[in-house]
């Protein structure tokens, strides 16, 4: 049977330079309901966007 909607989050921490890494976060989209949710995603974007940078914040603050 075909999914209305689905989504898979996934956060990934990527060891960089000492003392560094790079964090992804981001999701995979899927269902026969995607190509009408295009503010919803939109919407989801710009909240990773804004815990990323408060999370980035966070560190680098020693929180």
């Amino acid at each position: 049977h075909k999914t209305l909607f689905t989504g898979q989050h996934y956060f990934l921490i990527e060891p960089q330079a000492q003392s560094q890494v790079t964090f992804v976060q981001g999701e995979y989209f899927g269902g026969i309901m995607l190509p009408l949710m295009g503010a919803v995603l939109r919407k989801t974007v710009l909240g990773f966007d804004e815990m990323n940078h408060a999370l980035k914040a966070r560190v680098e603050a020693g929180s």
